[in-house]
């Protein structure tokens, strides 16, 4: 909290590429001023999750993370050089499977990237996914810009 939201990215990079041996690259731009709290906090528990869903299903070895300003959005895309997966549409529907994004079918008791789609909706922005098996995962989340005293305030 007391150091914003950059050295806390780099924090929990350093943090998973010591425990789980992926290196973890963070790109930033310079931000005049801190964000408001929401999205702060927004693009940190956004990017924990991606972190946990690279450690559990992507086998990679390479993780960047990007965070830039572009006008009045924030954009942010964790990038990893993993196995990649297939939307699924075309494998039958089971019980309790969600879809999300641009149709990608989450399997029941997955709810990693559900997770990130709703923080990202919560503050009126988006999920994107980019993914094909053998190439990787980029999920690039793109929020609107708040006013510093807008939005609640949960710790980071």
């Amino acid at each position: 909290d007391d150091l914003g939201l950059i050295p806390a990215l780099q924090r929990i990079g350093d943090d998973f590429q010591r425990s789980v041996g992926v290196h973890v690259e963070i790109r930033a731009s310079t931000f005049q001023q801190r964000l408001a709290p929401a999205i702060e906090v927004a693009i940190f528990r956004i990017v924990q999750e991606a972190l946990t869903n690279v450690r559990k299903h992507s086998q990679a070895q390479h993780v960047r993370i990007e965070l830039a300003e572009h006008g009045k959005e924030m954009q942010l895309s964790v990038q990893d050089d993993g196995v990649g997966f297939e939307k699924q549409l075309s494998r039958p529907r089971s019980s309790g499977d969600i879809v999300i994004g641009e149709g990608y079918r989450i399997p029941a008791g997955h709810y990693g990237l559900l997770g990130i789609q709703e923080r990202a909706t919560m503050l009126g922005g988006k999920l994107q996914i980019s993914t094909s098996p053998g190439h990787g995962t980029t999920i690039r989340v793109i929020l609107p810009l708040l006013e510093a005293k807008d939005g609640p305030h949960e710790d980071l």
